[in-house]
């Protein structure tokens, strides 16, 4: 009974390791690049690269090669709620809307697809702000001006990979459906001009960087094309205090 105590100890040790060396790599990773790192047998780390996939905690990628998935992110923002993103960026969130008069998002990505966490609406009736009861909505990153902000990240064997996974299915006329039309709009940088999602609206996304520089959320302000612009000093001012 102790030695089979001791090697289930062994194995979780062994399993944690990999799980460090992936998430220290920042990249995905061969097998035989995460045997070398862990100084283990390409056959133990293959087995419990298997156990881990099964359980939703490990994919592949288009080359094979193995990546960590979000929901090592679901745990840890069970485990520290207190400083979420939604939690942190609420009150700024809320001031935004409350300043330009209209609804206002925040985004995140997920595997590929956008995840709204936190939106608010500015109620006509004396300013007052109400939190719209979509959060947990999703929607494909090409179809929205938040979404096109991430894929502004994406290399083009990355940004391959989204359409042979999605495609670039058309949601209403503005939707960009071919890779040339998408390519060009995110190179001139035009991702943040009008979201496709919601035909009526203009959107204008800003990112929200961590602390490597890279954007690990984007918030947005949505609002009637022609009443946006006039407030969108507004908007700015609000979003360099965040």
């Amino acid at each position: 009974m102790a030695e089979k105590l001791t090697q289930g100890n062994h194995s979780i040790e062994k399993a944690f390791g990999i799980i460090e060396v992936m998430a220290h790599n920042q990249h995905p990773m061969r097998l035989l690049d995460i045997a070398a790192a862990c100084k283990m047998s390409s056959s133990t780390v293959l087995r419990m690269l298997a156990t881990m996939q099964n359980c939703g905690y490990v994919q592949q990628d288009e080359y094979t090669r193995y990546f960590l998935t979000i929901k090592f992110c679901h745990l840890s923002n069970l485990v520290s709620r207190q400083i979420s993103i939604r939690n942190t960026v609420h009150p700024y969130l809320a001031e935004l809307s409350q300043q330009v008069e209209e609804h206002c998002s925040i985004a995140i990505e997920r595997e590929m697809t956008l995840v709204y966490i936190d939106e608010i609406n500015a109620s006509n009736a004396g300013n007052s702000l109400r939190i719209a009861e979509s959060i947990g909505r999703t929607a494909m990153l090409h179809a929205t001006g938040i979404g096109k902000l991430f894929l502004s990240r994406y290399d083009e064997k990355r940004l391959d990979y989204y359409i042979a996974q999605f495609g670039l299915p058309r949601f209403t006329p503005h939707t960009l459906t071919t890779k040339e039309a998408l390519m060009e709009n995110l190179a001139a940088k035009m991702a943040t001009r009008r979201t496709t999602r919601r035909t009526p609206l203009a959107c204008a996304p800003s990112p929200r960087p961590s602390a490597t520089h890279r954007a690990r959320s984007s918030a947005a302000s949505a609002s009637q094309a022609p009443r946006r612009t006039c407030r969108r000093s507004a908007r700015s001012r609000s979003f360099r205090r965040f």
